[in-house]
């Protein structure tokens, strides 16, 4: 029985070792190559460059002032709208051809055309926007939101709806970390102990 436990740690070592040479020669052939050893340390280097390059490129994009020409043929989001920190609305009553030939020109970044509502019981309302140049999507979101948000307003005054005591319906959840089932057993006993 020894022996033949002996004789299967040999065949381990015997292969362990045969190996270990193989890794060992191919490695060193490898290592031998300046493209290997380049490659090793540039690929990494490359990943943190463009990780950090499109986080900075993300955040340039959201941060930058829009300003929005507006048609809102609705005339809903023109009369409730507020205002944004980082998004400037300008409306019009101009015809929409008209203005695609001129809203850059006037020093605006994007055209956003709201086409009128013919059912005020609408579930989903489509609006176009005219950019020359890429719109972030932080930036698009934003006005989506807002936009909806206004409709949200207008359909809750059409029906009645008083917006502060809807406001006293919402509640805030938070979460917190929970225990594992052998946490909650130790904690439950150091409590009744």
């Amino acid at each position: 029985m020894i022996f033949l436990q002996t004789s299967i740690n040999r065949q381990k070592n015997t292969i362990m070792h045969k190996l270990w040479l193989i890794i060992k020669r191919e490695y060193l052939i490898r290592v031998k190559k300046k493209s290997f050893i380049i490659i090793t340390l540039l690929t990494p280097l490359a990943f943190g460059l463009f990780i950090i390059g499109s986080g900075l490129l993300a955040k340039t994009m959201a941060d930058s002032k829009k300003s929005v020409l507006v048609k809102d043929d609705t005339g809903i989001f023109e009369r409730n709208y507020e205002g944004d920190g980082n998004i400037l609305f300008d409306f019009t009553r101009a015809d929409v051809n008209d203005l695609k030939n001129t809203y850059k020109t006037d020093g605006y970044d994007m055209l956003l055309v709201i086409p009128a509502v013919i059912d005020t019981s609408f579930k989903t309302h489509n609006a176009q926007y005219f950019a020359e140049e890429k719109i972030g999507l932080t930036t698009l979101e934003r006005i989506e939101s807002i936009i909806s948000y206004q409709f949200e307003n207008y359909k809750m005054e059409k029906a009645g709806i008083d917006k502060a005591m809807l406001e006293d319906f919402k509640v805030d959840v938070g979460l917190q970390n929970g225990y594992t089932m052998e946490t909650a057993v130790d904690e439950a006993e150091k409590s009744t102990a």
